[in-house]
């Protein structure tokens, strides 16, 4: 037996996004470790919030061993580089 099909899902307009959301999906394309990335985010998310007299810090968990980058690190300067 064969399920329905599914409905399309609606596309949403950025402004629609929740804050935390619309702050990380554009900063998961930039280059940069995602240790950098998460507390960048989550700084960027209590200023937009406080701006509106709301509070809202998210939480963060590292247990990340390692670099992971998921748009590419950042060149590492060369030791003595010219």
């Amino acid at each position: 037996m064969e399920s329905a099909p599914r409905p399309a899902v609606r596309q949403r307009s950025k402004s629609q996004l929740p804050v935390y959301t619309r702050t990380l999906l554009p900063r998961l394309k930039s280059v940069g470790r995602i240790t950098d990335i998460a507390r960048d985010v989550r700084r960027e998310v209590r200023e937009l919030a406080a701006s509106v007299a709301h509070v809202q810090t998210p939480a963060y968990y590292d247990e990340v061993v390692g670099d992971f980058c998921p748009a590419g690190c950042e060149a590492k300067a060369v030791a003595g580089g010219a």
